[in-house]
């Protein structure tokens, strides 16, 4: 955050930084396909970019220019009609027009095009961005739940305002992305904007904030949680449109199943019965386990994880447990199925019952050796 005050700079920036180290673990998420901004001279002056789309994908395309402007995403075919400013087709059309529009294409050969519809020089923006995607990492899910914000305006000359308020919660992220003509982007906490209208020294975050026509994006906003307001203002003698959307995305906890053995385990046979105990056994995460059974095994090796080769010397099946949940004090004789005569180690194991079959998710190696 910056303001004149260089001890209000450095305190807010600490205060930024910790949040953002906080939250840095998190994957980047990058958007970009193409862009063009520059200005043009005529009415009919135009600007168009092919591109191959291998897969159904879905694109945004945001537009800007300080006059009239028409811009589509264009097939071959309309290439001509729209080189010759004449009427034509096309996807996510402006028609002079400006703004964001989504657009899902289909395999094939595709133009983006923008031209000018005003005698006078027209600066503008052209950007076609991937749509976001978050796929799911270190055991947490997105979800996305709306547009928080979104606006097309134009910021009056001379000086003008714009700003929109949002607010930050924990459990979200937020992503903004926008472009325009030649205005200064600025988020601002919320008690800031008192002096942002009025005109006087105000704090703003540097990471988020500058005079560049590609603001307000992409950025993601890893603020904490509190109010704030995404504002811009304009210096130009005519006046400057801007385009922006802030997405809210939903973190969602991804459902794990964590079984695990601890206390005293012991193994006692006798006769055709051999008594299997385990103090406890816990499903540490959230999501309910599919069906377990213990397992005594005599093995040759001492057991240390993984594939396991050996006798299966007794069995009990449990039913499935919850996440959050233990079975306490298991104990109890099974069936006895003695292993051919020899020295062996024994280990108990902790199965599931999974789609795959079954899956050892802990076990018990004991350090003697057992003449069987």
């Amino acid at each position: 955050m910056k303001n004149t005050s260089p001890r209000g700079f450095f305190v807010l920036l600490a205060l930024l930084f910790s949040w953002i180290t906080m939250v840095s673990a998190q994957a980047q998420v990058n958007t970009y396909f193409t862009d063009k901004h520059g200005t043009f001279n005529g009415l009919g002056s135009y600007w168009y970019q092919q591109f191959t789309v291998s897969q159904k994908q879905t694109f945004v395309l945001r537009v800007t220019s300080d006059y009239s402007a028409d811009a589509a995403i264009i097939t071959g075919d309309q290439l001509g009609n729209f080189t010759g400013n004449r009427s034509f087709s096309g996807y996510a059309m402006f028609d002079n027009q400006y703004g964001t529009k989504g657009i899902t294409l289909a395999p094939g050969t595709y133009y983006v095009a923008i031209r000018s519809q005003s005698t006078a020089t027209n600066a503008y923006r052209l950007e076609l961005d991937l749509d976001i995607a978050l796929p799911a990492e270190s055991g947490l899910t997105y979800t996305f739940v709306d547009h928080y914000l979104q606006g097309t305006e134009y910021v009056g000359a001379n000086g003008g305002k714009l700003w929109h308020g949002f607010t930050i919660q924990s459990g979200f992220r937020y992503f903004v992305d926008g472009c325009n003509t030649g205005l200064s982007t600025y988020v601002i906490p919320a008690s800031e904007l008192s002096a942002f209208k009025s005109g006087g020294t105000f704090n703003y975050y540097t990471a988020y904030s500058a005079t560049d026509n590609a603001y307000p994006g992409l950025d993601e906003i890893k603020l904490p949680p509190g109010s704030y307001y995404l504002a811009f203002t304009n210096t130009n003698t005519i006046q400057k449109p801007v385009t922006y959307t802030m997405e809210r995305w939903r973190v969602n906890k991804a459902s794990t199943v964590t079984l695990d053995m601890s206390g005293t385990a012991s193994w006692t046979a006798k006769g055709s019965t051999v008594d299997i105990r385990i103090a406890k056994i816990s499903n540490l995460g959230t999501a309910k386990s599919g069906s377990l059974r213990l397992r005594l095994w005599a093995v040759k090796s001492k057991y240390t994880g993984g594939s396991i080769s050996g006798y299966v010397l007794g069995q009990r099946s449990l039913d499935t447990l919850s996440g959050g949940y233990s079975y306490k004090n298991i104990k109890g004789k099974v069936t006895y199925k003695k292993p051919p005569s020899g020295k062996y180690y024994s280990v108990l194991t902790l199965e599931e019952y999974t789609k795959a079959g079954w899956k050892i998710r802990d076990y018990v190696s004991f350090k003697e050796i057992n003449k069987l």
